[in-house]
């Protein structure tokens, strides 16, 4: 057996993506060089999988369009074989004790690790982000824009954002947005555009600070720095300025402008609550919506009672604490099922 064959027959995808004689073959093709590789797969075929798949991400990382990020090139290169390492020392660590023990195991569990790895090192696929009910999030997207998730929120967006194309992501619930500028002076197109999609919306910005709240079918778009585009596609498209806010309803497909203050819609990123022109109704949406309770109201007239006035929103016992002082009720606590009443 050729002996140069043998060093391969345990190899998985990363150590493959790791070895220059591969990697070369990759880049390099030749006919001697593929017929080396043919014959590896005919003497372990079982090699195969590993072979493409490590094959697939040399040749994704050529195609490439070029990217330069604000680290240096040698930051860059750390970071990724970083990851490799990371990758290897799992399989080495958890993969191979679980192959000797038995061969099925095994297979799954390098076909799983290989996925993941694959995922993280070439950045392929969706990314989603969530928060559980009562809690902030706050993320940096690859184009170094800050995004905040309120409780109950999420968003997802394809982590291999192309220098072509405009920067997109999905949300739900309650989300702020600081869109890094990334267009060239005196130059603006289309790739450089960031667009939000949310509730059947598309938001287009380019650089730009505003909020977005999106709970049962009703949208809020609050902006408090640069422009938005709002466009439902073939129904309306409506341009936002600084300091403006809309509401659009989903079932009704209506669109109309705010009283509230892109401010006030905004002051829960710094775990506030503003309360000038909420109605009880909107206070037990947010009680729902963002910290999971269930709210029971004895009396319906309560539901259209206003309240004013910032309270602090790090937890919804502040929130509660306003409800009792201000409209006199009691509020009875059943685990997660809150019951407002008048004593």
């Amino acid at each position: 057996m050729n002996e140069a064959l043998q060093v391969y027959q345990t190899y998985t995808t990363i150590e493959f993506f790791k070895d220059e004689t591969f990697v070369d073959s990759v880049k390099h093709p030749t006919s001697e060089k593929e017929q080396f590789w043919q014959e590896l797969l005919r003497t372990y075929p079982d090699r195969r999988p590993f072979v493409e798949e490590a094959r697939q991400w040399i040749e994704w990382l050529q195609n490439q369009p070029l990217y330069i990020p604000q680290q240096s090139e040698t930051e860059a290169w750390g970071q990724l074989w970083e990851k490799i390492e990371e990758k290897e020392l799992y399989q080495r660590t958890y993969i191979r004790p679980i192959r000797r023990a038995t061969q099925w195991a095994s297979a799954a569990a390098a076909v799983v690790l290989v996925f993941f790895a694959g995922r993280e090192l070439i950045q392929l696929g969706d990314q989603q982000v969530e928060t559980p009910f009562g809690q902030l999030s706050t993320i940096t997207l690859p184009d170094e824009t800050e995004v905040v998730l309120n409780g109950n929120s999420k968003i997802h967006y394809s982590r291999n954002w192309k220098s072509s194309k405009p920067r997109e992501i999905w949300a739900e619930g309650e989300v702020s947005f600081h869109v890094k500028h990334v267009a060239i002076q005196n130059r603006v197109q289309e790739s450089d555009s960031f667009r939000v999609h949310v509730n059947g919306l598309n938001l287009t910005v380019l650089g730009t600070r505003f909020n977005v709240k999106s709970r049962r079918q009703k949208t809020e778009i609050s902006l408090l720095e640069g422009r938005v585009k709002v466009e439902k596609p073939g129904v309306f498209v409506r341009y936002l300025k600084p300091g403006e806010s809309l509401g659009y309803d989903a079932r009704t497909s209506q669109l109309q402008a705010l009283d509230r203050s892109p401010q006030a819609n905004a002051a829960w990123v710094n775990k506030e609550l503003e309360l000038t022109g909420y109605t009880m109704a909107d206070v037990v949406g947010i009680l729902e919506d963002t910290y999971g309770y269930t709210v029971t109201v004895d009396k319906p007239e309560l539901l259209s009672k206003r309240l004013n006035g910032t309270v602090p929103a790090a937890n919804p016992d502040d929130i509660l604490f306003v409800i009792e002082k201000v409209f006199d009720v009691k509020i009875e606590r059943q685990h997660q099922h809150l019951i407002i009443h008048t004593p």
